[in-house]
């Protein structure tokens, strides 16, 4: 009986149905079968359960190839996003597995009845008539190789764990003690008096050739002419098909394309051996900008073509890309890399900054001795306001300084254009607004769920152990 499930699952329609089946999988969390398999060294060890070199491995890069075939338009994964991409795998993998030893040793086990009536409503499993078809069952469970006896663990893991989320969330209680300690923590006010010393005011000499130079080379990174690339390209189209059109012809059509590109012939040459469509752009920007600044648009070429573009070197290029209604190749022929712009172009715009930051300077002295004196009571603030610790009309570094120092402190802080010398008075909460209070209550309401899983998942990690051999996975992926 097997052997005909198998001839069944070889079937293009079966294949195509256990794309979608592994979606499915994913959605409900049946990943674990992922998890069975050898490899060295140890790269993770959640509870009693060892992660291996080769099994990470193989999840990450079914990760990988899902989130590219998902995006398109030949979208690769920059390298600054694949580190992110390993941790969020390994959160995964740990909260899963060690979710499963605790619902374990709870007892939350599912009887074989109640997991095959799970399986019995899954739609994957039904035939034309929306009846489960144990022929549909098995056909699936051969083609993945996946054995009924782990495929009915992994749904009784996923059981106690819903169950345990449940749990958690529905348990949690906002107290109202604590709704009253973060709504007064965020309508916290204080007073200070204070004098400003504004960067204005404070008068500085011309700025030298050496100040000149040292701040170009502190500051040129924030102007540099971007990257240009000219590329050429060839699209393959429906009407590039001689005889009957099919998906398949115009494949065929565009593979041969490709062939010819990938042994050196010039994509003028081959458009006109080929008959399909040629074209060039001038220098642009990723962003598609030319080199006067002026956004640039084409009939075939958009932003998300650039990107892939923009991934590949001179003289290099791309792989087939599906574009719109037939397929395009496209070709680097030069490039002007990306370049600082001389001091003498940018000779007023450093000169300013030159100017700010030796104000700033001459300033913040200033408002230090200001403030030696004022400690020595030889100063007295002439001007006083109330900021509240949730103020955005003042910058962070004096709400952090005026909220953690005490009554009676002097400070110095850089507010706007002016450093402050202040002297910090008392905290005032105020009267509570019974509207703001439920807002506040409210949202604590949404937040408190997903912190209890945090404490959970810290307690499940300091009862089974949690350990990581983060250079392992980096060095194999790098």
């Amino acid at each position: 009986m097997l052997d005909k499930f198998r001839g069944f699952a070889d079937t293009l329609a079966a294949k195509i149905l256990m794309g979608l089946i592994a979606l499915s999988f994913l959605s409900w969390g049946i990943t674990g079968y992922l998890f069975n398999g050898g490899g060295n060294p140890v790269v993770a060890k959640f509870g009693n359960t060892d992660i291996k070199l080769a099994v990470f491995n193989n999840e990450y890069h079914r990760q990988v190839l899902q989130i590219e075939q998902m995006v398109g338009n030949g979208f690769r994964i920059p390298d600054d996003m694949k580190e992110s991409l390993v941790y969020q795998i390994l959160d995964n993998m740990q909260y899963r597995i060690l979710m499963d030893q605790n619902a374990e040793n709870l007892g939350f086990v599912m009887t074989t009845d109640a997991i095959f009536e799970v399986i019995q409503q899954q739609d994957e499993f039904k035939d034309e008539k929306g009846v489960f078809s144990y022929d549909k069952y098995y056909a699936i469970m051969s083609y993945n190789n996946i054995s009924e006896k782990n495929f009915h663990s992994e749904i009784s893991k996923q059981n106690g764990r819903f169950l345990i989320g449940s749990l958690l969330k529905s348990s949690v209680a906002i107290p109202a003690l604590y709704v009253d300690f973060i709504y007064d923590f965020n309508n916290q006010s204080r007073e200070i008096k204070y004098i400003s010393v504004d960067f204005n005011s404070v008068k500085v000499p011309p700025v030298s050739t050496e100040t000149l130079n040292v701040t170009y080379e502190q500051n040129k990174q924030m102007f540099v002419t971007p990257e240009y690339k000219k590329i050429e390209y060839i699209q393959i189209l429906p009407e590039h098909v001689k005889g009957k059109f099919s998906a398949e012809a115009l494949l065929k059509k565009a593979e041969e394309v490709e062939n010819e590109v990938v042994g050196g012939m010039g994509f003028t040459e081959i458009a006109k051996n080929q008959s399909v469509e040629y074209g060039k752009l001038p220098f642009l920007t990723v962003g598609m900008y030319d080199e006067a600044g002026k956004e640039y648009s084409d009939k075939v070429i958009n932003k998300d073509l650039m990107k892939v573009v923009y991934e590949i070197s001179e003289g290099q290029e791309t792989q087939l890309i599906a574009h719109k209604n037939g397929y395009i190749i496209m070709f680097v022929s030069s490039v002007k890399p990306a370049a600082f712009l001389p001091l003498e172009k940018v000779k007023d715009k450093i000169e300013k900054i030159a100017l700010e930051n030796e104000k700033n300077k001459l300033a913040y002295v200033e408002a230090n001795e200001m403030l030696k004196n004022a400690k020595e009571g030889n100063l007295k603030a002439a001007s006083s306001m109330n900021i509240k610790r949730t103020d955005k009309n003042v910058d962070e570094q004096l709400l952090s300084k005026v909220f953690s120092g005490k009554e009676g402190d002097w400070i110095v802080a850089k507010n706007k254009n002016s450093y402050m010398v202040a002297q910090i008075g008392k905290t005032k909460t105020g009267a509570k607004d019974n509207a703001e209070l439920q807002k506040v209550a409210n949202l604590l309401k949404e937040q408190l769920p997903d912190l209890v899983m945090q404490d959970y998942m810290n307690y499940l990690k300091k009862t089974y152990g949690s350990k990581v051999y983060i250079n392992r996975i980096l060095d194999s992926i790098n």
